[in-house]
């Protein structure tokens, strides 16, 4: 009887510890094995529908941890490019597994890009303030729109965004210039707020949306945008007007 208790213990002990959380862990990368950084990663768990995840870094490696076994199904997204996915990927215990991805170029992607983040919410938004740093400039990296939390795809050469005022046109919205001061020029408003990687604000019933691979602003407060919206603004003939743009400039016009 000793025994049979002490082995039924042995193997009790043994099943918690096999039944920590696994990690899923790999590169993304272009058909020519160059590292791209800002894609999106997700492991969904197939039973409780769980989504986990993560974006590669500037080198492509990406780690999705603390998953509880169970059979995820993996996607890679961004802009631009196929989506990938792979169902379904068995998380056993503490399985370290690898997933190696390389991303082919969409030759006709659709208007509206699978990239569906939730729509910002301007009482959630934590607390702002000004951005006082003299001639502070906006860096967007890899951005990625949406409106309405559906995403809009941007010109595919477009890899960074950069400038003192920012613009971003909405087909069927019009241009919407976008500054960290409130003396930045006329008809500015305060609709929105800028902070680590994300940018959002608000346009009557429309909540827009930019998410960039890396930090837009210096310092890790959460800061104040003030936006003129253009209505009437079309892009200059030769471009797709059905196609969302972003820009920028150094006076706002």
């Amino acid at each position: 009887m000793r025994v049979l208790v002490a082995a039924l213990l042995f193997a009790s002990i043994n099943a918690f510890a096999e039944a920590g959380p696994g990690t899923i862990r790999g590169t993304v990368c272009d058909i020519s094995g160059v590292a791209i950084s800002g894609a999106a990663v997700e492991a969904q768990n197939a039973h409780t529908k769980m989504i986990y995840s993560a974006a590669s870094t500037a080198a492509g490696t990406f780690t999705i941890g603390h998953l509880p076994p169970g059979q995820y199904a993996i996607t890679v997204k961004l802009q631009g490019m196929k989506t990938y996915a792979h169902s379904f990927v068995q998380v056993d215990g503490t399985a370290d597994l690898r997933e190696d991805v390389t991303l082919e170029a969409d030759t006709s992607p659709n208007y509206v890009f699978p990239y569906n983040p939730p729509p910002a919410r301007a009482a959630s938004r934590p607390p702002a303030r000004d951005f006082y740093a003299e001639d502070a400039e906006f860096v967007v990296t890899a951005p990625i729109l949406s409106l309405n939390g559906a995403g809009l795809e941007l010109p595919k050469g477009l890899t960074t965004v950069k400038g003192k005022f920012i613009w971003v046109y909405v087909p069927g919205h019009g241009r919407y210039l976008l500054s960290l001061s409130p003396d930045g020029g006329p008809h500015l408003s305060l609709a929105g707020q800028v902070g680590g990687t994300t940018l959002e604000f608000q346009s009557k019933d429309d909540e827009i949306q930019i998410d960039a691979a890396d930090r837009i602003l210096m310092g890790s407060a959460t800061y104040n945008l003030y936006v003129a919206h253009q209505p009437d603004w079309q892009p200059p003939n030769g471009n797709d007007r059905s196609a969302a743009l972003m820009g920028s400039t150094d006076h706002l016009r």
